[in-house]
């Protein structure tokens, strides 16, 4: 748990869940690509007030759409609080606002919890490693700061208007001009829509086919799957790009089946295949996560998910799951993903994250999950392991 500030006497509990049915066939075959319309992420804006109860001292008597009260939750909140030797001292009694969220309906918790600062973007750190334990040049470890200051900016104005919306709530309930209620936390199981089960040719030839699979499930988010390339063209049109990557100092080009994908071959084809076929997305450039500031990582997964987009990372095969036969490996998989309670639009604290295994036993992976919830200590070792990933333009958001 992270330092709550004490800044006003009232502040602002939101709770909102998500849970999508994610089931899915495997079908890859190459055809004309038609886009689909682009799907409308579940923005703030969305939210329409519904009804209002409260004040009350006891909001259990009105929820019944989560597994934990309100109480229940923040007694948990509490205790971890006590257990980190930190006290908000909160004193107020909780406002109860029904909310719905396009089609799926919420509630919202008031007062609330104020936020940190722990996710702000830190000084540079002394050592930064990248794709495969590279370590990363100054001026890559500046780009990769300005992309987290840039995703910041997203957070930012996300929480400019939860509190406007959360601000004409409550004076709208109170009968004031206005309110001291505007920090606030979400919580949010969310996973991608629409996604299809995608495995690789369970054979010795695609064994390092993770990256093109990877691929599939980021396309198959926005596209149709019968739609985009089968995984053998991802593969081939990677291999023709110029230049190449250097692996345990042996030279090979972008994709080769004996060692994989390169993150440059990777995030090229994602950022070509969308700004060619629907309109730009993705970063040109692959980018490596912090590797002291967790947040770096979780606010990139909540931006991305919440829009119904997948962010593709570099992994590591030791801290996935179901990779005994293999387990030490670089590896590359889709977060799809994730639960978390969310401070102030930039801090997760992160219960579970998600991601997609297009892996088969040909290549060591001996579970039968395709879609997997994961503890996010070992998600983010495996990311930082194995540091690339290929992420949204925060330009376009």
């Amino acid at each position: 748990m992270f330092h709550r500030s004490v800044r006003t006497p009232v502040r602002n509990l939101i709770v909102l869940a998500f849970f999508f049915s994610l089931i899915g066939i495997a079908l890859l075959c190459p055809s004309q690509v038609f886009a689909q319309e682009e799907p409308a992420s579940p923005t703030l804006d969305t939210i329409q007030i519904i009804e209002i109860a409260g004040p009350s001292s006891d909001p259990t008597a009105v929820i019944t759409d989560t597994s934990l009260s309100p109480r229940e939750i923040i007694e948990a909140w509490e205790r971890a609080d006590a257990e980190a030797g930190v006290v908000d001292e909160r004193q107020e009694p909780y406002t109860i606002i029904g909310v719905a969220l396009d089609y799926q309906a919420s509630r919202l918790f008031l007062p609330l919890v104020a936020g940190g600062e722990e996710g702000s973007v830190a000084a540079s750190p002394q050592v930064w490693l990248g794709e495969r334990g590279r370590p990363l040049t100054a001026e890559e470890i500046e780009f990769n700061m300005e992309i987290s200051r840039q995703y910041m900016l997203i957070g930012e104005r996300d929480l400019k208007a939860l509190q406007a919306r959360v601000e004409a709530a409550l004076v709208d309930a109170a009968g004031a001009e206005h309110t001291d209620g505007t920090l606030a936390t979400v919580y949010a199981n969310k996973s991608l829509g629409g996604l299809n089960t995608i495995k690789e040719p369970n054979d010795w030839a695609h064994r390092n086919y993770c990256g093109p699979g990877s691929i599939s499930v980021a396309l198959d988010a926005i596209w149709s799957l019968s739609s985009i390339p089968n995984m053998d063209t991802i593969a081939n049109t990677i291999r023709t790009y110029p230049g190449g990557w250097t692996v345990n100092g042996v030279f090979y080009n972008h994709f080769d089946p004996a060692v994989g994908t390169s993150g440059t071959g990777l995030c090229k084809y994602l950022h070509d295949y969308f700004k060619n076929n629907f309109t730009e997305r993705y970063l040109l450039q692959p980018i490596s996560i912090s590797p002291t500031d967790n947040q770096d990582f979780w606010q990139k997964i909540g931006i991305h998910v919440d829009r119904n987009y997948a962010l593709v990372t570099g992994t590591y095969t030791h801290y996935l799951k179901d990779w005994k036969n293999n387990p030490y490996a670089p590896h590359i998989n889709s977060v799809i993903g994730y639960e978390a309670y969310i401070t102030n639009g930039w801090y997760y604290d992160m219960r579970n994250v998600r991601y997609a295994e297009t892996a088969g036993s040909a290549a060591g992976y001996s579970g039968g999950e395709f879609k997997i919830w994961w503890y996010p200590a070992s998600l983010i070792t495996a990311a930082r392991t194995n540091n690339v990933q290929c992420a949204l333009n925060p330009l376009f958001y």
